[in-house]
């Protein structure tokens, strides 16, 4: 039996369309951050070829947090495309001397029709001091 040309074509599209479908506008960024402990802070290394903006956190106060991904501004920590940035102690959400797990947020951003900026997929990850 032979297909028509037209039904092969549909056939195709039908198989391949699932595998693109799904894809983020950045790509995926759940491999894209790695983060070393230092005296100073966390040390941010963004892998992946767009911004992020990380949040973190100690383990212990992540309940008591009641929090929003940014996008912009003064207190959305951002890491560029291929970049290194500290994170000071000062900037973790319950740091304490006395605590060892602290949570890691990253997320990039999509524009939207309007030109506004939305979170992405929100990625976590735990490290220990």
């Amino acid at each position: 039996m032979r297909l028509s040309p037209l039904l092969g074509t549909v056939f195709l599209v039908a198989l391949l369309l699932p595998a693109g479908g799904c894809a983020s506008p950045v790509g995926p960024l759940n491999d894209a951050l790695s983060v070393t402990v230092t005296a100073e802070g966390l040390v941010i290394v963004n892998r992946s070829t767009s911004v992020i903006h990380v949040l973190a956190a100690e383990r212990g106060t992540l309940a008591l947090l009641d929090w929003v991904p940014c996008t912009a501004g003064p207190d959305c920590f951002e890491v560029t495309a291929g970049a290194t940035r500290l994170l000071p102690w000062s900037k973790v959400v319950g740091y304490a001397t006395g605590k060892a797990e602290y949570a890691v947020f990253w997320w990039g951003t999509v524009v939207q029709a309007d030109g506004s900026l939305r979170p992405d997929i929100v990625y976590n990850k735990i490290v220990t001091r």
